[in-house]
């Protein structure tokens, strides 16, 4: 062992204590130094987090899809999780058909003799039909697949109406059965509207029955007055199948209410089934007649159709994954060279209000 001397081991044991004081010294100043870097680093990290780059991490984005979700189904009410749809329409339609002015008509005849010249002078005046506003039912069922924005739907339309013409005591009976099924797909452009491309598959079965009678005065001039008496009974039943295209939409306006607009256009190939069984009457002073016709044709053709509706809804939960909507709006149905029980090939159309019931589960 070596040993030093005693002033230099005293020399070192003093230099050793100032060194141990000047640590302590720094310690203590870097204290607030230290401090004030981890306040930075958490506002660091808090700003880093809240930054917009940091959306761009899977687990974020995730995260603000998820809250956005929630939020937006917190504001309208609507559980994508109801898988099941049934639904009941009330219709007040009123029908329409042209065509038929002809077969509600009047008509008179004057016949003269000018210089040994038989001159004959008809005037004809064309009526339309008073149609009558009926009540219809419409019903459906639909189903949503999980996991996507796929969905299924199927509704019958039934309806009948009908016209009459008191000055001839004609009347004109219509039935419209309808088929749709469905496939939609759900296309949220934001939380506020949505779009719902469709196709599917439309069948139709459309009856049209019509009596008339057509009263035409005969004034023979020097002879007398004659009558010509037309009566129709015709029929006519139309059996279509065909592809439809379309769109429904809904805009969201608060909590539950919302406006609805849905187009679709249908091309259907089907079968005419006509029957024509009329009768004429000639009365004297004309040489008396009477004329009895029967006809049954059938005909294949392409019915082209539009349907168009607008209106206001609302909906609500009622119970966990139960909701209901009621609907209130218009709609019309045009069908385009459908009637073809007069003298002219005519619309047939069906124009109203509807109120629909829809149990989502």
């Amino acid at each position: 062992m070596r040993y030093y001397p005693h002033f230099l081991s005293n020399k070192c044991e003093n230099k050793m204590n100032l060194i141990k004081e000047k640590s302590v010294a720094l310690g203590v100043l870097l204290i607030p130094v230290a401090g004030q870097l981890n306040a930075n680093n958490y506002q660091n990290y808090n700003n880093y987090s809240n930054d917009s780059n940091y959306s761009n991490y899977p687990n974020q984005e995730a995260r603000k899809e998820d809250r956005q979700e929630g939020e937006s189904s917190k504001t309208y009410c609507k559980d994508p999780q109801s898988n099941y749809l049934i639904r009941g329409d009330f219709l007040y339609w009123i029908p329409q058909v042209s065509g038929l002015e002809v077969n509600f008509g009047s008509n008179s005849v004057y016949q003269s003799t000018v210089n040994s010249v038989s001159e004959t002078t008809s005037i004809e005046q064309d009526s339309d039909v008073h149609f009558d506003w009926d009540v219809g039912y419409r019903v459906g069922v639909g189903y949503q697949f999980d996991h996507n924005r796929w969905e299924t739907n199927a509704t019958w339309t039934h309806f009948q109406g009908s016209g009459y013409r008191s000055v001839n005591h004609g009347n004109w009976h219509v039935r419209l059965d309808q088929l749709d099924t469905v496939v939609v797909y759900s296309a949220p452009f934001n939380p506020s509207f949505t779009l719902r491309p469709l196709i599917g598959i439309r069948a139709s079965e459309i009856r049209q029955k019509l009596y008339s009678r057509v009263v035409i005065n005969v004034d023979i001039e020097d002879v007398g007055l004659a009558t010509d008496t037309k009566t129709f009974q015709d029929r006519q039943k139309f059996y279509g199948i065909g592809p439809i295209f379309g769109f429904n939409s809904d805009v969201k306006i608060g909590c539950g209410f919302g406006v609805y607009g849905n187009a679709a256009v249908s091309l259907q190939y089907g079968t005419y089934h006509l029957s024509f069984n009329d009768q004429e009457v000639i009365t004297e002073p004309a040489t008396p007649s009477q004329i009895v016709s029967s006809l049954k044709k059938q005909m294949y053709a392409f019915d082209f159709n539009v349907d168009l509706a607008l209106g206001v809804q609302w909906q609500t939960l009622v119970y966990d994954r139960v909701y209901i909507t009621m609907k209130l709006g218009l709609e019309n149905l045009q069908y385009f060279d459908q009637s073809r029980l007069g003298a002219n090939w005519g619309k047939l159309s069906f124009s109203g209000g509807v109120f629909s019931f829809i149990l989502e589960f």
